[in-house]
């Protein structure tokens, strides 16, 4: 990964479907000069990591090649995974600012076991314990997947680009949930598709701004089968079914800078989105059928420098996020979708301002969304440790997120974050006549920090202090639950060692150095109170990076 960007709020109108953010990741370019990269690491709990690299530039191509392996036995009994990947990435620049990008990724994870959620006494009494089910039934799963990807731009002529991208996922999982009955999973899938997007600017020197356009095709099939679970062993076929989802999209976006200081965005995007699925084990009744989800997705945008260094923005958006495949699973059924299931509508309104005083840079935003049919996960006493989902009549959520970060001294960077998140249910009466209307809707913190301080110098020495500071977390619909706030310290000190042709970078990390207990994961709506599931003590690890060139002296 060369570089992650969040995009923060509602960006469906780009998008398509998805309720939230966008979490953009590129994957990273070769060095300017041939490089051989090795990484290791070892730490508590049996962790152990490597990792080789070779990257550079030849002519017209830039290209990046890595293996890597993690073998963990785990923090809590029955946790044990490993995951090796590889992993190609092949740039090349055909002139006249045209380029190629090829990716190739594969991930063999053999196995991967699930501790499960346990109750507040076990977490307190024995944090590294499992769930007695999960260890009988075996649960965990295993996963093989291979994605190709493609993306070719060019200009077409004097103001316009286009550019087009096209990938294909393979995968196959076997999964063994903590119950017997369809306990055990065997799921091949296949996912693919592509989109076209064509930049026009209709006047020189952008006087009417910039347009895009585009289309998104995606694709994808599931050959689900689920079979009883004998102790960690398939057993009898319960559910056989081939499940096929079908998005289209269409868009299109305006830029325009009327002024120097001002900036506008207008975007407007359909999507269609088709469901279907073809039961093939009818001794209990054919449970095929299919659904239908569209929607329009409007968003306006605007920012105004007030000054140098200092900018306002406003933004307004509308977006919707389909259920998945699993999340559109039967409750109580074997087979077919949950045609009772919509999905979850947004319209999203943000105010924020981003100001850089010197080295100084402060971030801060006010956001009110108001959120439709939200999906909301539920267990069933026959399917521990399953997940079924339900909608929520509506929801608000209102927040603050704030910001800022400084570098005091060429060597001294400091940052500082808070969230205030007010998550609560405007109107939610279950099918049994429940109210949770007025309750805070279960999975999130109200209040979240987060600090860090990071010293490095020219001689090599690096040294970083992160503290994180999550508060309760409310557990289930009624509110009667909730987990303890922590807090969280990492630290890490390294130390850079160079030479004609090597870079040596050994380190030292302390995660959780105050040794707190807290929930890592929080099962919302936990059958049979089984909502916790700790996160490791403090814990310890020693690593390398060794970096040599190949280029030429």
């Amino acid at each position: 990964t060369g570089r992650i960007e969040l995009l923060r709020g509602s960006a469906g109108a780009r998008y398509g479907n998805a309720g939230g953010g966008v979490l953009l990741v590129e994957t990273l370019p070769g060095e300017p000069t041939p490089t051989l990269s090795l990484r290791g690491a070892i730490g508590s709990d049996g962790d152990e990591r490597q990792q080789v690299s070779l990257s550079g530039v030849s002519g017209d191509w830039n290209y990046r090649a890595s293996i890597s392996d993690l073998n963990y036995d785990g923090y809590r009994e029955h946790s044990a995974a490993r995951n090796r990947q590889a992993s190609l990435r092949l740039a090349h620049d055909t002139g006249e600012n045209s380029d190629w990008l090829f990716t190739v990724h594969h991930t063999d994870q053999p196995e991967a076991f699930d501790p499960g959620g346990i109750n507040l006494a076990q977490a307190n009494a024995n944090p590294r314990s499992a769930r007695d089910a999960n260890i009988s039934f075996g649960a965990g799963e295993a996963l093989e997947q291979t994605r190709l990807g493609l993306r070719y731009r060019r200009p077409l002529k004097d103001r316009t680009r286009i550019l087009w991208r096209q990938y294909a996922t393979q995968r196959t999982f076997d999964g063994f949930l903590p119950f017997g009955n369809s306990g055990a999973i065997d799921l091949d899938r296949v996912f693919f598709g592509g989109g076209l997007q064509i930049e026009h600017q209709p006047a020189p020197a952008g006087r009417w701004g910039t347009v895009v356009a585009g289309i998104d095709i995606d694709r994808q099939r599931d050959e689900r089968q689920r079979f009883n679970n004998d102790a960690g062993r398939r057993a009898a076929l319960s559910l056989d079914q081939e499940e096929r989802v079908s998005a289209n999209g269409v868009f299109l976006l305006w830029q325009f800078e009327p002024s120097a200081a001002l900036n506008l965005e207008a975007a407007l995007r359909y999507d269609s989105v088709d469901f279907d699925v073809d039961d093939q084990f009818l001794s209990n009744g054919d449970d095929g059928g299919s659904l239908t989800f569209d929607a329009w997705s409007p968003s306006l945008g605007l920012s105004f420098a007030v000054a140098e260094g200092k900018t306002i923005y406003a933004n307004v958006a509308r977006s919707f996020d389909t259920p998945t495949t699993t999340e559109l699973a039967n409750p109580g059924t074997e087979g077919g979708f949950n045609a009772a299931l919509d999905p979850q509508i947004a319209l999203q309104f943000e105010l924020g301002t981003r100001i850089t005083l010197g080295a100084h840079s402060l971030s801060a935003a006010l956001y009110s969304i108001d959120l439709d049919d939200e999906l909301i996960p539920f267990e069933l006493e026959q399917f521990p440790g399953r997940d079924f989902f339900a909608n929520a009549g509506a929801t608000d959520r209102q927040g603050v997120e704030f910001s800022i970060r400084s570098t005091w001294h060429p060597n001294w960077f400091t940052e500082f974050s808070y969230t205030f998140s007010d998550f609560e249910f405007s109107d939610f009466v279950t099918d049994d006549g429940d109210d949770f209307s007025g309750n805070r809707v279960p999975g999130s913190a109200r209040h979240q920090y987060f600090g860090k301080l990071q010293y490095a110098d020219n001689s090599g020495w690096l040294g970083a202090i992160e503290v994180a500071r999550v508060g309760s977390i409310t557990l289930n619909n009624q509110n009667t639950v909730a987990t303890e706030a922590f807090t969280r310290m990492e630290l890490r000190l390294a130390r850079t060692f160079e030479t004609s042709r090597w870079r040596l970078e050994p380190f030292v990390a302390v995660s959780n150095a105050l040794d707190e207990a807290y929930t890592a994961n929080a099962r919302i709506n936990a059958f049979g109170s089984r909502f916790y599931e700790p996160g490791p003590d403090r814990a310890v690890f020693v690593g390398f990076e060794a970096r040599r060139s190949l280029g030429s002296r």
